[in-house]
């Protein structure tokens, strides 16, 4: 998703520059580390991204997920003045996942339309739907593939709801799935 963000924005004129947030082995290392030595919690808190952030001066920090940024890097762009918006993915599926930082963020978009009354529940003022769509240069039609061919396709990763909504059509169509489903489903099961 994050290339096709990029794709589309440059498209439309603006400048990107796509950092990794998750900050360099070091960092990553240190705060892991740290709190046994010092009781401190992510004291570096991706200086990496920071210092591209200092550089770059963006009009907009825009993650995707945003759950590997750090609340100190997310107070660092405050302090800066740069305006910060996440879009979260996965909801409703792992909603108490992306609660936790969704509030350090200016703006916050949510993939499913009922979860923004959840967010705003939880104090996530500024919580809005932001649907998904398609890159029509990626998502065509193509020529069918006969070892792909099936009744019912479903494309996306396992969770126990979509897997009792499988497990109700597997008996009655020609079912695929497609997504990292294998680690999550007993070895017997007819998905």
């Amino acid at each position: 998703m994050s290339g096709y963000c990029v794709s589309a924005l440059r498209a439309l004129g603006h400048e990107v520059l796509v950092i990794d947030a998750r900050g360099r082995l070091f960092e990553i290392f240190a705060d892991k580390a740290l709190p046994f030595w010092s009781g401190e919690k992510k004291m570096f808190g991706n200086l990496y991204a920071r210092s591209i952030i200092e550089a770059f001066k963006p009009d907009l920090f825009f993650s995707i997920f945003g759950f590997d940024v750090s609340p100190q890097t997310l107070k660092f762009l405050r302090e800066k003045k740069i305006p910060t918006a996440c879009w979260w993915l996965n909801d409703p599926f792992q909603f108490d996942r992306s609660v936790k930082n969704a509030s350090l963020y200016d703006l916050y978009f949510t993939n499913a339309l009922y979860s923004v009354d959840e967010y705003r529940k939880a104090g996530v003022e500024k919580a809005f739907f932001l649907p998904t769509a398609c890159e029509p240069s990626i998502h065509k039609t193509v020529d069918p593939v006969k070892k792909f061919a099936c009744d019912v396709c479903f494309a996306g990763d396992h969770s126990k709801l979509r897997e009792e909504a499988m497990l109700m059509l597997v008996h009655h169509f020609d079912l695929k799935i497609f997504g990292p489903w294998s680690k999550k489903l007993p070895a017997n099961s007819p998905l």
